[in-house]
């Protein structure tokens, strides 16, 4: 059974660019990004687009913004972030199995399933102070 391909579009395609660009990005950044390229785009378009990018797997969530806003990862592989208190920067990374274990030891030896968030506080925030 094949599967389908979904249509192509300038603004998939463009909603793809931008995410990759940014690593990540709320739908309201992609958005400004797009407008910039073509002005009456949509947030119901910008939406759909980063929808359908979970879906097909060439996108995935990464932890909420700051505001609560859903936050959008370019990066599709199964991965960690850590995420800066100062200045809300989100970085992928990759906690190894033996911090995982670590991790679940110093919980209760509760399961640890799904990506983990650091936070902390990153070289530039440290520099300003």
């Amino acid at each position: 059974m094949a599967i389908a391909t979904r249509r192509r579009s300038k603004y998939t395609d463009t909603v793809r660019s931008v995410l990759i660009e940014r690593g990540h990005a709320t739908n309201a950044q992609i958005a400004a990004d797009l407008r910039l390229l073509f002005p009456t785009v949509s947030d119901t378009t910008v939406h759909r687009i980063t929808q359908r990018l979970i879906e097909d797997g060439e996108a995935r969530l990464a932890p909420n913004a700051s505001d609560g806003s859903m936050l959008f990862d370019s990066n599709a592989e199964a991965h960690d972030h850590f995420e800066c208190a100062g200045c809300g920067e989100l970085r992928d990374i990759h906690i190894p199995r033996e911090g995982r274990s670590m991790i679940r030891s110093a919980i209760g030896d509760c399961r640890v399933d799904g990506p983990l968030k650091i936070v902390g506080t990153c070289c530039n925030c440290m520099n300003r102070k």
